[in-house]
């Protein structure tokens, strides 16, 4: 029986490829990495036959362990326990070399080759973030060799390179999400984490805000999409004869990257919906001071100061270009978004957010 491990399957997008992972393959061995009981309890009961491992991304020997036994390992952020508390704001950490490394001396030199699906991210090709639109479009395979000389100080291209240094003695399959959207069907996070990031600088500010002129165009990707070319891979991986429709690009291998995309947005016209949905619900914990944009001073904000102040890092996010195409992903596994556009569930989906603020009791912050 094969034998798939999950590290972050709690989350917003590991809830979602756990859900099509278990309803696809119900009779395939499942064991997911939990930060505590509780997360492995819910997880348990809500997937019939699914072990739970706890640890986090500092539990080295476990994941080691864990990789040594399995055959297709799929990892998605996580942040460890000490990070938490030292840093109880912190998103998902996106740099987890010695996590990584782990995983990777647990497949490495084993026969048959094991698969190994990692989590990038479309933030390896953000420019400058001064509110301007691009006219450059980053292709997954036509750009391969670009994006894979991008300098190390870039967020996501030491890991990436750490995967694919790998390829050799494992299948590996790097998956990039540009901005992702939607409801996941993961229990602890239903809503997007770039969302909150949005909500706290519209907190902080009492209005919505763009930097500069807004006219930064961004893509989007649905998180059941974005769980489906998961799916994909993990069916290549799983099947007795794999199917490629174009052989002259490997599904897996040093050069396996494949962005997730679905469709594009200016950044004015996303932060605009989004302020309408907030005055729609009229959530307690977040009042809004104006209905106006106000605009950020572009000079104020750069590329560089990344993750080191999350109202910068929002600013950030939302002021830069981020636009790619989806090739690799359409031609050799035929992956197609299926789900609905970005402005159109924003409604419910700062719904979900305001009724898990309430829950809470108002923390801010906190998703």
């Amino acid at each position: 029986m094969p034998k798939i491990f999950i590290v972050g399957a709690t989350g917003h997008i590991g809830g979602a490829v756990l859900e099509l992972l278990y309803r696809k393959y119900p009779h395939v061995k499942i064991r997911a990495l939990v930060r505590d009981e509780a997360k492995g309890e819910r997880l348990r009961e809500r997937y019939q036959g699914i072990e739970t491992v706890l640890g986090d991304n500092s539990a080295l020997d476990v994941l080691e362990r864990e990789a040594r036994e399995a055959d297709v390992v799929l990892t998605f952020p996580i942040s460890s326990r000490t990070q938490l508390l030292t840093h109880p704001r912190r998103r998902p950490d996106v740099r987890q070399e010695p996590a990584i490394s782990a995983l990777l001396r647990g497949l490495s030199n084993r026969t048959p080759k094991p698969y190994y699906i990692h989590t990038s991210g479309g933030g390896l090709i953000w420019d400058e973030p001064n509110g301007e639109p691009t006219d450059k479009i980053w292709d997954d395979v036509d750009d391969i060799q670009e994006m894979q000389s991008l300098p190390s100080s870039y967020i996501h291209a030491t890991p990436d390179a750490l995967v694919f240094s790998h390829s050799p003695t494992i299948h590996t399959a790097i998956v990039s999400p540009t901005i992702v959207y939607g409801l996941s069907p993961s229990h602890d996070h239903p809503t997007p984490v770039t969302l909150p990031m949005a909500l706290n600088q519209i907190r902080r500010l009492g209005q919505g805000f763009t930097v500069g002129p807004g006219d930064n165009i961004q893509a989007y990707v649905h998180t059941v999409d974005m769980a489906r070319l998961y799916l994909l891979l993990v069916e290549q991986a799983l099947s007795p004869s794999p199917s490629n429709p174009d052989p002259s690009l490997p599904i897996f291998g040093p050069q396996a990257y494949y962005f997730a995309a679905s469709e594009e947005l200016p950044a004015r016209e996303y932060m605009t919906s989004l302020i309408d949905a907030l005055t729609h619900h009229q959530t307690p914990s977040l009042t809004l001071k104006s209905s106006e944009i106000v605009k950020l001073d572009p000079p104020e904000i750069s590329r560089s100061k990344l993750t080191k102040d999350p109202d910068v890092n929002a600013k950030v996010l939302f002021g830069m270009n981020m636009r790619v195409r989806s090739t690799r992903a359409k031609r050799v596994l035929g992956w197609r978004p299926v789900e609905g556009g970005v402005l159109e569930g924003l409604r419910e989906v700062v719904g979900v957010w305001g009724e898990g603020e309430r829950s809470r009791g108002g923390e801010k912050g906190k998703l």
